[in-house]
């Protein structure tokens, strides 16, 4: 492990290597995606010890239905902006304003709906009219914040990405905790201090692009659409596969049980934390070495990249029950036994994000959504089986059959319907993954045992300091020449 950590770090200068400012932009993503989640994870531990159980799983109700009707009601239109870079290179703020005026269309039809069918509606979502309208209200307004983001990643304008990201976190952590701590309904405080500073962000974003864009372009609209609409069922499907164990929790089982599931499944997501941070970077070099043929480059970084995650992701499995303390509380200890199944499913995450990539590049938007369908609706059925005989316990290990299914599901399809699984090493992929399933497994049989998991963590320590230690020069020159320079 140690020699692969030296190689990871000696050679982390070559990555990107033909273009620096890659770099540049992937320090930037890492450490503005760390802030956010950072923020996050200190408002987590008040709002578990200020808010009841119940109100804490009512928020996480909402929070689940804002993710799965984003892709619904803005038709999914966010996976065309990372393309569009290619095709629409002289235009591309017209391409951003067409596809924001589609979207809000196409929220305003869905809340009309809702409005002549509000009983329906109340009982659907398990959650009153108000707390509906304010999500739709939210709904309308978040797609500029998210494809402005997009816009910039794409064209490396990090700083306004970094910007915005710790902007828009900060407000809405601030004013939620205050809100929670002085108004007696905790739930109505939480979503009023997760909506009001976003909307406002949101609509001062909003008008920018209207501003820059200008009009309405149907070439850019019809583009959008016949990228994006396959897209829908997989965006929800995903969606479904990671919010839908909430939901359902709360269906069969109730809100307690839903906050105990939640609290676990945000230690966990810092998996995924670390790997949209890394993808940030990683998603635009891809699509440019994709798109000029050069195999060998995505094979050969593609090991460092996954072997950074892994290294990284060992890391937190060892500490998963102090960061568990940390966040909910002793009231939420017995979720640790969640974490190892959640952390897992992550991962798995991780890896059917490579083969995913080849697959929206070449275009096969039908194919991926089959994919994320399949594995979704395994979830479903497993979780309507399982969660009201065990409860929330069920959900975990669910989820990460969902995601098994993906990742083997992805990688049949690059392989042998695109014929491009060269591109990456996938028996070393394998391994990895292999590795990091035992390295979970024997730190969760090691949960109780704090003197041998405290042992082993002072080690992996001292392996850290001295590769940090031994690499200082170059790690410093790295920060120099590609943070601290100027562009």
């Amino acid at each position: 492990m140690t020699k692969k950590i030296n190689v990871f770090i000696n050679k982390i200068r070559i990555l990107f290597s033909e273009d620096g400012s890659a770099v540049k932009a992937g320090i930037y993503y890492f450490i503005c995606q760390i802030l956010v989640s950072g923020l996050s994870f200190i408002s987590t531990p008040i709002f578990s010890r200020v808010m009841d159980k119940t109100s804490y799983g009512l928020f996480s109700n909402f929070a689940a239905w804002e993710s799965i009707l984003i892709p619904i009601v803005t038709l999914n239109l966010k996976q065309t902006v990372a393309k569009s870079k290619y095709d629409y290179p002289d235009k591309n703020d017209t391409f951003i304003s067409s596809i924001l005026a589609l979207s809000s269309t196409v929220t305003v039809l869905f809340y009309i709906i809702i409005e002549f069918n509000k009983a329906y509606f109340i009982q659907f979502f398990n959650m009153d009219i108000q707390y509906i309208r304010i999500l739709f209200f939210y709904l309308l307004l978040s797609p500029a914040f998210l494809y402005q983001q997009l816009q910039y990643r794409i064209y490396n304008k990090y700083k306004l990405f970094v910007f915005y990201s710790i902007l828009s976190t900060f407000v809405r952590m601030g004013l939620s905790v205050v809100l929670v701590l002085i108004m007696d309904d905790k739930f109505a405080g939480r979503v009023y201090g997760y909506v009001i500073p976003a909307v406002i962000l949101y609509l001062i974003i909003y008008i920018s692009i209207w501003k820059r864009g200008k009009r309405i372009d149907p070439d850019c609209c019809k583009y959008a659409l016949g990228r994006a609409i396959p897209l829908i069922p997989a965006a929800l499907s995903s969606t479904l596969l990671t919010s839908s164990d909430q939901i359902m929790i709360t269906e069969f089982c109730g809100s307690d049980q839903t906050a105990l599931y939640v609290i676990a499944y945000s230690v966990s997501s810092i998996a995924s934390v670390i790997w949209n941070a890394m993808s940030h970077a990683w998603g635009p070099w891809f699509y440019d070495r994709l798109d000029a043929e050069k195999f060998d480059d995505i094979k050969e970084n593609s090991q460092k990249y996954q072997w950074g995650y892994a290294f990284i992701m060992s890391c937190i499995m060892l500490i998963e029950p102090e960061i568990v303390l940390i966040m909910g509380g002793r009231a939420y200890q017995e979720t640790i036994w969640v974490m190892p199944p959640v952390v897992l499913a992550m991962i798995c995450q991780f890896y059917y994000s490579f083969y995913f990539n080849v697959e929206y590049f070449y275009g096969k938007m039908y194919v991926i959504s089959i994919g994320t369908i399949l594995a979704a609706a395994t979830n479903l059925v497993l979780n309507f089986i399982f969660i009201p005989q065990f409860g929330y316990i069920a959900a975990a290990y669910t989820t990460l059959v969902g995601y098994l299914v993906m990742v083997i599901y992805h990688f049949s399809i690059v392989k042998f319907v695109l014929k491009k699984s060269f591109v990456y090493d996938n028996k070393q992929f394998l391994k990895t993954f292999l590795l990091l399933t035992v390295v979970q497994i024997i730190v969760a049989a090691l949960y109780l045992n704090i003197v041998v998991r405290y042992i082993i963590i002072a080690i992996y320590a001292m392996i850290i300091l001295r590769v940090v230690w031994k690499k200082r020069a170059e790690i410093i020159a790295i920060v120099q020449n590609n943070v601290l320079k100027k562009k």
